[in-house]
């Protein structure tokens, strides 16, 4: 059986408010997220992106330099044992040598990226070993304007992270879900 992803757990618990499918959005939000990864691979011809997503790479960019991470990993595939599955944007390294999660969003803040980022958290510790440090979400934005970057910093998104794959499963074993 196919795991889960990570956004689907949260639907599915619902912790993320339904929103109509918007496909030219979701084809946006995805040529930014490649982008952004063959930056970070150094293998992106930049002469070649379209000035929208080269605006959100210029945001990332200037975000990173500003906070003085290096990318250690990008997309990075993961699963866990506890029954969902994922693709974490960045595992970032600060000046200490921190690690750091953070994932890339090019809308607007809401409150369940902190779950999806702690649930990429705890597989990601899981399948390595390795402890995430900081949890953050960073918004890029158009303009090429430095990206905000909350960081997450509640304990209680892991408990709600944890609740969420349990509801899921829950309604998965009831037939609530298809």
């Amino acid at each position: 059986m196919k795991l889960p992803r990570v956004t689907t757990i949260i639907k599915d618990a619902g912790l993320m408010p339904w929103m109509p499918e918007n496909q030219a959005a979701m084809d946006k939000g995805s040529k930014i997220h490649r982008a952004i990864h063959y930056w970070c691979e150094g293998d992106l011809d930049e002469d070649d992106i379209d000035p929208v997503i080269a605006g959100h790479l210029e945001s990332f960019k200037a975000a990173l330099s500003v906070l003085e991470w290096n990318v250690l990993h990008s997309e990075l595939r993961i699963e866990s044992a506890h029954g969902y599955r994922g693709t974490l944007d960045l595992i970032l390294v600060d000046k200490p040598g921190n690690r750091i999660l953070a994932d890339i969003k090019t809308g607007q803040p809401a409150a369940w990226h902190a779950i999806q980022v702690a649930l990429y958290t705890l597989a990601y510790e899981e399948q390595t070993g390795d402890r995430i440090k900081k949890r953050f979400s960073i918004y890029t934005k158009e303009s090429g304007a430095a990206a905000a970057t909350p960081e997450h910093k509640d304990r209680k998104d892991f408990v709600t992270a944890r609740a969420a794959v349990t509801i899921h499963r829950w309604r998965l074993d009831h037939g609530l879900l298809e």
